[in-house]
């Protein structure tokens, strides 16, 4: 909800916790880079940030995204979709470059003619406080670029099955992270990767 991950080291975020992410990110490598949307609590003042990045495409209500990240997308040369789900990275589990899961028709329409294979899949099973539910980008996201990983256990959902077999056609392998039904926590946005390798004597 505060912070777009643009690609290429950049990240943009809400302009309150500009020094907050610098603090934590810069040490990384990562570029933070200052939006101009202040967010709100209310729908659709706290949407500014959470745009789906799939392929050479970015999903979002384009009314209300921030104007730092229209920037940047345009320079980059990446086509920008107007949706009507302004929730869109939360709507959205991104399973390869091409691929991705949504319980949204609007975005599965969107999409539709392009070169990005969706899965649709029903509304609802996913646990988010407050709410009725939540959505299946928001609980997860890509750790490494052929694993992606689940806030709860992905073997609970109801389209499960489904959910996997399309991994499997991309490549993909599936970890839960923990157990229990899934839950919506904003999305998993990664930032490093460490390789470990290490000997079995045994």
């Amino acid at each position: 909800m505060q912070i777009f991950h643009a690609g290429s080291g950049k990240v943009i975020c809400e302009p309150n916790l500009h020094e907050y992410y610098v603090s934590r990110l810069a040490p990384l490598g990562i570029e933070v880079i200052a939006g101009k949307t202040h967010l709100c609590s209310n729908y659709p003042y706290d949407i500014a940030y959470n745009i789906a990045r799939v392929s050479n495409y970015a999903l979002h209500k384009t009314s209300h995204t921030d104007g730092n990240i229209l920037r940047l997308l345009s320079e980059e040369g990446i086509r920008i979709i107007n949706v009507a789900q302004g929730y869109t990275k939360c709507a959205v589990c991104i399973v390869g470059e091409n691929a991705v899961v949504t319980s949204d028709l609007g975005i599965a329409k969107a999409l539709k003619g392009l070169d990005v294979e969706v899965l649709v899949i029903e509304k609802g099973d996913i646990k988010l406080e407050g709410m009725e539910y939540g959505f299946i980008g928001g609980t997860c996201g890509l750790i490494g670029p052929r694993l992606l990983a689940f806030c709860g256990n992905i073997e609970k959902h109801r389209d499960y099955k489904q959910i996997k077999a399309f991994a499997k056609r991309h490549n993909t392998d599936l970890i839960s992270l923990c157990s229990g039904k899934l839950i919506d926590i904003g999305s998993i946005i990664p930032i490093k990767q460490e390789v470990i390798y290490w000997n079995n004597y045994q």
